[in-house]
């Protein structure tokens, strides 16, 4: 998904950001979003959307793109940005008019909303075989949603799970990975999956200089999933 073109449209709270993705532009070749197109984006569609819906807060807004580069970059320093806030109840007429100005130009039609929460990590700590603590902290993570209007099938969570033994480091061997990997898919063959371990997709993370001792990444293929 990251290789679609999208820019940070704000945050939420302290832990969200809320990006806007233009499918569109992907088939163009467009690896992201350029100054032209912001351009475009901030002038045609932010700023006439925030004067619909909040005139009384437009004096807070630059009155165009180039006037916030102006605002933001102070002689030939690296800018600045500020931010500006949207009053949370105008959220839901701000986003359908948005992306009906964004459907006035091409490449940028059938543009969607991502939301992403992190920078949570140690913050919602549970026992494992803990289910009602579990609930509790992934209620308390999303506080600041309203759950009633989410589709839980559009959204995913991507869950670490921590080994720890008390008083000491505790590392993976580098010559158990294909172990490990043999419990986590063992329904795939032996041999394709000892190919896996010396692949392009499989990144080993060495722990400084033990060679011994390191973590690792795979991509599985598409066709495969846990």
């Amino acid at each position: 998904m990251h290789l679609i073109p999208n820019i940070a449209l704000g945050k939420v709270s302290n832990r969200s950001v809320t990006w806007v993705f233009f499918p569109r532009m992907y088939p163009l070749g467009a690896r992201e979003v350029g100054q032209e197109e912001l351009a475009q984006i901030y002038d045609h569609c932010v700023w006439p959307v925030m004067l619909e819906i909040a005139n009384e807060s437009a004096s807070h807004w630059p009155v165009s793109y180039q006037a916030g580069l102006c605002l933001f970059q102070k002689d030939a320093g690296p800018l600045a940005p500020g931010t500006v806030d949207i009053p949370w109840f105008q959220l839901e007429n701000f986003t359908p008019k948005l992306l009906e100005k964004l459907a006035h130009f091409e490449k940028f039609r059938d543009a969607y909303f991502v939301h992403k929460v992190r920078g949570i990590k140690l913050a919602n700590v549970h026992e494992l075989d803990n289910d009602k603590a579990a609930q509790e902290m992934y209620d308390q993570a999303l506080e600041f949603l309203d759950r009633n209007k989410l589709d839980p099938g559009q959204w995913f969570a991507d869950v670490g799970l921590e080994t720890f033994y008390l008083d000491h480091i505790v590392c993976w061997f580098t010559d158990g990975h294909a172990e490990l990997l043999w419990h986590l898919l063992p329904d795939m063959e032996d041999a394709r999956l000892e190919r896996m371990v010396h692949g392009s997709r499989f990144k080993k993370d060495q722990i400084n200089l033990l060679s011994q001792a390191s973590g690792f990444r795979l991509e599985l293929p598409s066709t495969h999933a846990i």
